[in-house]
């Protein structure tokens, strides 16, 4: 029986599980990773001429016709694929080998020194751990890593000594959209843009067939540029098949990150990639990321908007994005989807609140001007929401409770507090409840599209001199949210305090 027992998962990385020989001929059942058979690659499955191929040395020093050809291979590469192979960079192969020594040497001092490193925050600018995320990983996977910050501050671990080009690709790929670099590099503050260098550590494995070096992902940031110690183990997914990657001598792999597709609108994908992991030798890559400032509001590039191509994603700061991709379970594109789906829903309510207020015979500029609805808006007029199917709203109609049964495929939409203010009581927010239930796990998903929080929202003074009644006083949003908020949820009894009483 092997020594599973005696090595407490939580305090081992993969290189001590590996040398101690706790586990010869199988790996614990925590390292299983799930795998779907209908995904699964087959020997023919690889690639390796068929990958986009750039040359740098076109793009930094060749003639403006080759540049121009090199550019378009570029917008290819980054709408098609979303994944590249660089050639002729100018690097020189020592410097590339010194850097896998650094990391090597790193990986091998005992683990008490890299223990000095363990990390607490996905901010820490030195950072040692194993698997992605030990707090919230369900199943861990078979990789150590060493994470160092090196712009806009440089940082170095202190062991082992010798310790001690991103901008230029950014440059073709910002000229391939047709976008003027300047002007990008002011909008993510590139002066002070964020660059982590990360080593990646993957021991062979007695089971490499349940075990996964690193899910399947997309990375944050800009560009990640790739090259590894010669040991094959990059897979990415393409046209929805898995393949796997053999890059050239002296190469670099760069795939477009999630920073980009927002950026480019969604012309440009972050490609989705894994790590694999073998029974026969230890595999090191390192992997350069380059972002924008971390307090960036990364959106997409405002030329990329227009009537043809709408609003993809929502913006978010840079730095809460990072935060909330690395203190998660690592899985695909999730936050990036989760700004893709605001920016839908966003779409939608702007499209019924224009409708609303024609119906109530007012110009949508005068309201919008009114009630200040910035791009960010967030609640009070209309709420757009979605659940996983598994029913439990009921709304109140006439008096009585109903329950609600959508459409397939389809959101439920209601008036909120603040559309019955401006419309002065002709549209009513609607009385809801949540009901549970003994048997599924039911999960919602409600997007609030409101006014700007210091705006006065009031009834339209056109409503009131038709109806010749004012219903309701006027209250600053952020003042009834935080009466809502702060009080125990009772019907509409905010509203009520507002409503003007005939006596």
């Amino acid at each position: 029986m092997e020594a599973q027992a005696s090595l407490p998962l939580s305090n081992h990385t993969i290189k001590e599980l590996f040398e101690s020989q706790a586990f010869t001929s199988s790996i614990p059942s925590y390292y299983h990773a799930f795998r779907n058979p209908d995904e699964e690659l087959r020997p023919e499955d690889s690639i390796d001429e068929e990958i986009p191929v750039i040359d740098f040395s076109l793009l930094v020093g060749g003639t403006p016709m080759e540049r121009a050809e090199v550019i378009h291979h570029l917008c290819m590469a980054c709408s098609e694929w979303g994944f590249f192979m660089v050639v002729n960079h100018g690097i020189p192969k020592r410097l590339m080998d010194e850097m896998l020594d650094a990391f090597e040497n790193f990986f091998n001092q005992n683990e008490e020194e890299k223990n000095e490193y363990l990390g607490k925050h996905v901010l820490d600018p030195i950072r040692y751990g194993t698997s992605f995320n030990t707090s919230v990983d369900k199943t861990r996977y078979w990789r150590d890593y060493l994470k160092v910050f090196v712009n806009p501050e440089f940082h170095s671990p202190a062991k082992p000594s010798g310790f001690r080009d991103g901008k230029e690709l950014l440059k073709a790929i910002w000229e391939s959209l047709e976008l003027k670099t300047e002007d990008i590099e002011v909008a993510l503050d590139f002066s002070s843009c964020f660059q982590i260098i990360v080593g990646n550590l993957y021991p062979p494995c007695p089971q490499p067939e349940l075990a996964l070096g690193i899910p399947a992902h997309s990375d944050h940031g800009l560009l990640t540029i790739l090259f590894q110690n010669g040991i094959n183990g990059l897979q990415v997914k393409h046209k929805g098949k898995w393949l796997h990657v053999k890059p050239l001598p002296n190469s670099f792999l760069v795939n477009t990150g999630d920073h980009m597709e927002i950026v480019s609108n969604g012309r440009y994908k972050s490609v989705l990639h894994r790590a694999e992991v073998n029974g026969n030798s230890t595999r090191i890559s390192i992997v350069s990321l380059v972002g924008p400032s971390l307090e960036a509001i990364v959106a997409p590039a405002p030329q990329l908007v227009d009537l043809d191509h709408h609003l993809a994603f929502n913006g978010m700061r840079y730095k809460d994005f990072m935060e909330q991709q690395q203190a998660n379970p690592l899985k695909e594109k999730s936050i990036l989807d989760l700004l893709r789906y605001a920016a839908y829903t966003r779409k939608m309510g702007k499209e019924l609140l224009k409708a609303i207020w024609e119906s109530l015979e007012l110009k949508t500029e005068d309201i919008e001007l009114a009630l200040g609805l910035p791009p960010h808006s967030d609640h009070g007029l209309l709420t757009i929401l979605l659940q996983n199917g598994i029913n439990g709203l009921q709304v109140k109609h006439n008096n009585k409770w109903l329950h609600i049964k959508p459409l397939p495929n389809s959101l439920l939409v209601n008036i909120g507090d603040q559309m019955e203010l401006v419309s002065n009581g002709r549209y009513k927010s609607v009385l809801h409840r949540a009901e549970v239930n003994g048997k599924s796990t039911r999960m919602s998903i409600a997007t609030i599209i409101g006014p700007s929080h210091e705006a006065i929202v009031a009834p339209a003074p056109q409503l009131v001199e038709r109806d010749h009644h004012l219903s309701f006083n006027g209250m600053r949003y952020k003042d009834f949210l935080e009466q809502q908020q702060s009080s125990a949820l009772k019907e509409k009894s905010i509203l009520g305090l507002l409503r003007v009483r005939d006596d």
